[in-house]
C-alpha cells in the first residue's frame, strides 16, 4: 500500500504541473526512466505477481509440461505487450491535449490511491481476525 500511496503522490504532483509533453528533453527522458523503475518495483515487490506467476505454472508443473517454454512464451508475450501499447501510446500522443493528459493523470492517481486504500483496509482485516 505504502508504495501505491507513493506513487499516487507522484501522479498527483506531476498532473498539477502537467502543461505538455517534455519527453524531448532530459528531464522528460529521467522521467520516463523513472517511470519504468516505478513499475519495475510494483510488479515486482507485488504479492499477486507471485501468486500470479504459482497459479499460472502450477497446473503445467502437475502435466510434467515443458515449464520453461510456457514461461518463456508468457514472459515474451507479456513483453508485446507491452511495447506495443507503449508504441500505441507514442504514436498516440500528437492528439492528446494538455488537458486530456492532466485528466487522464488525475483519474490514474485516484484509481492508484483507491487500490492502496483497498490493500491497505484487506491488510488491516486480516491483521485483526488472526
Amino acid at each position: 500500500s505504502s508504495v501505491l500511496f507513493y506513487v499516487s503522490w507522484g501522479i498527483f504532483k506531476e498532473s498539477m504541473n502537467a502543461s505538455g509533453w517534455t519527453n524531448n528533453d532530459k528531464q522528460g527522458s529521467a522521467t520516463l526512466l523513472r517511470a519504468f523503475w516505478i513499475g519495475f518495483a510494483i510488479t515486482t515487490f507485488n504479492p499477486f505477481t507471485a501468486l500470479w506467476w504459482v497459479g499460472l505454472l502450477a497446473p503445467m508443473l502437475e502435466k510434467e509440461q515443458n515449464i520453461i517454454f510456457f514461461s518463456v512464451m508468457v514472459l515474451l508475450g507479456s513483453l508485446t505487450w507491452f511495447l506495443l501499447l507503449a508504441a500505441i501510446l507514442q504514436f498516440s500522443r500528437r492528439w492528446l491535449t494538455p488537458l486530456f493528459r492532466r485528466w487522464v493523470l488525475v483519474g490514474s492517481g485516484l484509481l492508484t490511491l483507491g487500490y492502496g486504500v483497498y490493500f491497505l483496509v484487506q491488510a488491516s482485516k486480516a491483521f485483526v481476525n488472526k
